[in-house]
């Protein structure tokens, strides 16, 4: 009995202490951006049911409060994923929307001190969110003059 006792409790711990560090930049940068926004879940292995984490995304897209929630996704070489970020613009209300990328490539040696290393920022101009079947496709209205 107390040595199931000691194993349940270091368990616990060391699952405590690993969640506790599981942040990666891409966690960070959506998070720098939505501040005290919703987070909305994370799409990919070991994270929320996607119908959860779309149906907050749509919630609050909708009622232009801050939020963020992020797609996971695996190559050979690497690990990625893909944010959506409505940045907190205070008082509760969303201010500008966000695609923001990841792939963990850009955070090679040089890189590492950097704590937003391999992301890159889109901001989104008039942003649409449309529902097809089980996924959300984001369309962005952005036009660059060169």
């Amino acid at each position: 009995m107390q040595v199931t006792k000691r194993v349940v409790l270091v368990l616990g711990l060391v699952l405590t202490v690993r969640a506790a560090f599981a942040e990666d930049p891409l966690d960070r940068r959506l998070q720098a951006i939505a501040r005290r926004g919703t987070d909305c879940g994370r799409i990919g292995e070991g994270g929320s049911p996607r119908a959860t984490v779309l149906a907050c995304v749509t919630k609050h897209f909708t009622s232009n409060r801050p939020f963020h929630a992020r797609v996971d996704g695996f190559t050979e070489d690497s690990h990625g994923g893909l944010g959506l970020v409505l940045e907190d613009a205070g008082g509760n209300r969303g201010g500008a929307f966000f695609v923001v990328g990841f792939d963990s490539i850009g955070c090679g040696a040089e890189k590492a001190a950097d704590p937003y290393c391999g992301t890159v920022v889109r901001q989104c101009d008039r942003p649409q969110l449309i529902p097809e079947g089980e996924r959300l496709k984001v369309i962005c209205k952005n036009q660059y003059t060169f």
